[in-house]
């Protein structure tokens, strides 16, 4: 008896399965390409946010926009925005007034919790039932503005005192399984980018109280931050030049200043300008 083989069936996907396929692998190179890029601007210490917001609009359609949030933490969940930085064509922009609302629903928003505690990509969708969920208070103040109804968060870094996310907001559909495959690619680097930045900011901070001896009574750090000063530049732009936080730049002030007895920013401008002549 002769053993033929009876050819089985043969799987081909369709056209459709096809077509999805493709749009993947495109979202994927998209994603990685936004995430790189931004991760290259937080380690350069140059300001990624809006960059990064605009372009994960148009490569996600998010219809509603896109945020990068910094959360000041309470406990298991958040209670005050430390900074917003929104992209999307035709959102509109959040007034002082919705801003407070904001503060005040977000510790009864579902998705905080999880993101605070460690999950770094969540839909809404994954912790509720999305139509009960819209009909709710915490809705209207946090994704009715921009009639955002299927709402995903990317985090991007936590530490004891904040967590930073990036927010995608849709208006039509939910990001499907693939969608969040991607999102969570764009997230890797840009996670490990800003937790380099931040250990690196620690040590620069720290080496700041040292005076190296080439920049008179101050620290090399303390006389990169006057140097700027002096130039009519603001704390926020100082930082983003120099990479350092806000109260970073405020420690390297305040510490040039106890070190010549200057009252103020003025007066250390002043005496660091005559320093400067006198060499």
């Amino acid at each position: 008896m002769s053993l033929t083989p009876v050819a089985g069936p043969v799987y081909c996907p369709d056209q459709g399965e096809r077509d999805e396929g493709r749009v993947g692998l495109v979202l994927m190179d998209d994603a990685l390409r936004i995430g790189i890029d931004a991760a290259r601007s937080v380690v350069r210490g140059e300001p990624f946010e809006q960059e990064l917001t605009e372009r994960v609009c148009r490569a996600f359609q998010a219809d509603a926009g896109a945020g990068v949030t910094q959360w000041r933490r309470s406990g298991a969940t958040v209670d005050h925005i430390e900074r917003l930085v929104m992209s999307g064509c035709g959102v509109p922009r959040l007034s002082t007034d919705q801003l407070a609302l904001v503060e005040r629903a977000a510790a009864l928003h579902p998705s905080f919790p999880p993101m605070v505690r460690g999950w770094n990509e969540l839909r809404v969708s994954d912790s509720v039932d999305l139509r009960r969920f819209w009909r709710t208070d915490v809705y209207a103040v946090m994704h009715g503005h921009c009639d955002g109804r299927f709402p995903t968060a990317l985090a991007l870094g936590r530490d004891e005192r904040s967590v930073l996310f990036l927010g995608i907001h849709r208006q039509v559909r939910d990001l499907d399984d693939t969608e969040m495959e991607c999102l969570a690619e764009l997230g890797r680097p840009l996670r490990a980018a800003l937790e380099f930045r931040r250990t690196l900011n620690r040590a620069i901070e720290r080496l700041g109280d040292v005076p190296d001896g080439q920049d008179g009574p101050f620290s090399s750090g303390e006389a990169e931050v006057i140097a700027l000063v002096s130039l009519g530049w603001t704390t926020t732009r100082i930082a983003r030049r120099l990479g350092l936080s806000e109260s970073g730049v405020r420690h390297r002030l305040a510490s040039a200043r106890d070190r010549i007895g200057a009252g103020s920013r003025a007066e250390l401008v002043s005496q660091w300008t005559r320093l400067q002549r006198a060499n």
